[in-house]
């Protein structure tokens, strides 16, 4: 599921941040899960999976916001890191969703003053980002979230062996 809004505002670097849901209704933001009460701990010890949202948010003239909600370690794999690997490459890259219908492209290409990015969702209207401050962003969301993944998760040997396999993307 992908959301699109738009805000108004100057241009600034684009913020990429994960959370996690349990219900699609209320999702837990990096920060509130950065010292979660027991009942949230406990909720995030018996999923298998979690659930949750990479959120990429630009404001420029035009500003967006990218909602974009799946199964964590297949988003964080495929938009936070093979993605990267593609766009600064100067290859296009289609993140399909895991658990979901619809995909959204990313373009590289020579914009006015430096490389952009067209990001054109399936069920949204497209927008543009800057390359790099967009890599860099995405690649160390991917990493916040493995680190909270492996302090939460990390005793629970199937979705250890996950975290592991999803570092392997990590751009070099």
């Amino acid at each position: 599921q992908v959301l699109l809004g738009f805000v108004m505002g100057h241009e600034i670097h684009p913020s990429v941040h994960y959370s996690v849901t349990f219900d699609c209704i209320k999702y837990y933001t990096e920060n509130e899960l950065s010292s979660p009460s027991p009942d949230v701990v406990e909720r995030l010890l018996k999923k298998k999976d979690l659930e949750g949202a990479v959120d990429i948010v630009y404001k420029s003239r035009e500003g967006a916001l990218l909602h974009v909600y799946d199964e964590l370690l297949p988003t964080i794999q495929n938009l936070c890191f093979r993605c990267v690997i593609s766009i600064t490459a100067g290859q296009p890259f289609q993140f399909d969703h895991f658990n979901h219908s619809g995909s959204i492209i990313f373009t590289p290409r020579e914009g006015d003053d430096m490389m952009v990015v067209d990001i054109c969702p399936s069920k949204s209207p497209s927008f543009q980002c800057p390359l790099i401050p967009l890599a860099t962003r995405l690649v160390s969301c991917g990493k916040r979230y493995l680190e909270f993944a492996r302090k939460m998760k990390g005793d629970d040997p199937y979705y250890r062996a996950n975290i592991d396999y999803v570092q392997q993307f990590l751009p070099r």
